[in-house]
């Protein structure tokens, strides 16, 4: 998933983001169906835009082990990060790799983009999961792009709820 903080689109998402949560409307002109289908699934999942869940990361040597468990998707996927990870660093962007449990493996991408991601818990070793809503307690599988951790405007994706 690449993650940016500017583009042509983001006038749309944000015009969206106000007539989809705010007034309650589907912003069908301006917003992509994938987007709206994500929004409407985190709805539907009781997640909000203005709440962050909580954001832990596991430990160095948890994340390092879970990594080593996971290095046949990761070398499946490192072509495709490597030719991403220009294209990011070039927009201001991030990409990142999570596994079927939404735990962030890796990201790639711009160094500021970057430190400003991790401090929205968009770095390796957090969840994209989280509890579900009560009461199955059972953690949805979305695919990452599902979900954000971003209540903070400085950073965006078209694909993100918030």
């Amino acid at each position: 998933m690449a993650v940016g903080g500017a583009g042509i689109e983001q006038a749309g998402i944000d015009e969206g983001r106000h007539a989809f949560f705010d007034e309650g409307r589907l912003p069908v002109a301006v917003v992509r169906q994938p987007v709206l289908r994500s929004w409407l699934r985190c709805t539907d999942l009781g997640l909000s835009q203005s709440v962050r869940p909580a954001s832990t990361p596991i430990a160095e040597g948890e994340l390092a082990i879970l990594r080593q468990r996971r290095e046949s998707l990761r070398r499946l996927c490192r072509p495709e990060l490597e030719m991403l990870a220009g294209e990011a660093r070039e927009t201001g962007s991030v990409v990142i790799l999570a596994d079927a449990e939404g735990m962030i493996l890796d990201t790639v991408g711009d160094t500021g983009f970057l430190s400003r991601a991790a401090q929205v818990a968009l770095r390796p070793g957090v969840s994209w999961t989280g509890p579900a809503p009560a009461p199955t307690r059972s953690a949805p599988r979305l695919p990452s792009a599902d979900r954000s951790r971003c209540t903070d405007r400085s950073i965006s994706s078209p694909n993100m709820p918030c």
